[in-house]
């Protein structure tokens, strides 16, 4: 038996972060806040400059969004990938997206 995090992505994809993934190192890490959308079809976005962002093999970018009375936040951010940054897209009206920011090196 293993154990280990498993994370959710869209489209009912995850990843299981045990021993045997293969990452060196925490690259990054902060708390995000993203605002509300001014309505839903004008998101927020958050734009984070980082090289090779968008290199899978490379680099892990993850967001943890922020539990509150064991729940987690309202809004949950979408994340794009770019040659050179990453952004951050919330499509919330109700609620900022808050959390935690990852960004993990594959050795």
């Amino acid at each position: 038996m293993a154990y280990g995090l498993q994370v959710y992505g869209p489209n009912g994809s995850s990843v299981v972060f045990d021993e045997n993934l293969l990452f060196s190192r925490l690259s990054y890490s902060e708390n995000y806040s993203v605002g509300k959308a001014v309505s839903s079809t004008q998101p927020t976005v958050k734009t984070y400059s980082w090289p090779e962002a968008s290199n899978r093999e490379k680099y892990q970018i993850i967001a943890v969004p922020f539990m509150t009375n064991e729940v987690l936040s309202a809004a949950v951010p979408t994340i794009n990938l770019y040659a050179n940054s990453f952004t951050f897209t919330n499509y919330s009206t109700v609620s900022p997206a808050r959390g935690y920011l990852y960004i993990l090196r594959r050795i």
